[in-house]
């Protein structure tokens, strides 16, 4: 059985309280295996003892208690739970509470069957955290010790907004406008080209199919995420080392009319 919240709202500013959440369950059997998702819940507080309470009765615990119950009635020999959830204190907290439900489980089936002791392999759990939060927990780390992470939280909710994501797209224009450093002749170093494409390889392509992962050549059809690539690096063929937009523009001959030109037609329309 796997056990997750999906859905979850949270407040932006103080402590974070969950107040709407869809539960959802899987079951697997040998015969059987289906999920059930729940009515979303609202809850006032995202406490342990409020999220223990909210999953785990009622219909959202319908699910739990069929299968533990199958494994007491033993039509079932073993029982796994996988507990979905992020590392806060409240979800730590209601995982020792989980923890302490299958265990009464344990001691009632040791009781039917006359044992002093239960059988710990009847019914394992899991608290398995959410590798998103994990991710995002390391990158809060990073950021909070570089001094810029309030600045990224609050640009984050301010995109959200229609108008502010539109000023602020006018003041990467501008910005570009202002700092690009722009040079015409001249052609792309090697060492340049094979360190961007080193960066784009590790970020932008990381998560790629394998078939995007590779850069556009010569006789093949490029993907989108290809021909994104080769934009990028067109445009921004100089140095990525310096922490400056730069370009430098080339000369492009017309093979049918033998009239050459720039790439670009001046520094604002690159």
């Amino acid at each position: 059985m796997q056990h997750s919240l999906r859905g979850a709202v949270c407040t932006a500013t103080g402590s974070f309280v969950c107040t709407l959440f869809v539960q959802e369950d899987r079951l697997f059997t040998p015969t059987r295996a289906e999920t059930i998702t729940h009515w979303p819940m609202i809850i006032e507080q995202e406490t342990a003892e409020v999220v223990h309470a909210a999953t785990t009765t009622g219909s959202a615990g319908m699910g739990l208690k069929r299968v533990l119950r199958a494994v007491r009635e033993g039509s079932l020999r073993m029982c796994l739970v996988i507990d979905n959830a992020d590392s806060g204190k409240a979800n730590l907290k209601n995982a020792r509470l989980m923890e302490s439900l299958l265990k009464h489980f344990d001691d009632s089936m040791a009781e039917a069957a006359g044992l002093e002791e239960p059988d710990p392999s009847k019914i394992l759990y899991w608290f398995a955290r959410c590798d998103g939060h994990q991710l995002h927990l390391i990158a809060s780390v990073a950021l909070n010790r570089s001094g810029v992470q309030n600045a990224l939280y609050s640009g984050a909710l301010l995109l959200r907004a229609g108008h502010y994501k539109f000023y602020l797209h006018r003041a990467i224009e501008d910005c570009v406008k202002d700092e690009l450093v722009f040079m015409q002749g001249g052609e792309q170093r090697r060492e340049d080209r094979q360190f961007a494409e080193l960066c784009l390889k590790h970020t932008l392509l990381r998560h790629c199919p394998e078939r995007e992962q590779r850069f556009a050549v010569p006789g093949e059809t490029p993907t989108a995420m290809q021909k994104t690539c080769d934009e990028m690096l067109d445009a921004l063929n100089c140095n990525w080392l310096v922490p400056r937009v730069s370009h430098r523009c080339r000369w492009i001959l017309d093979a049918r009319t033998g009239v050459g030109r720039w790439c670009c037609r001046n520094r604002r329309r690159i």
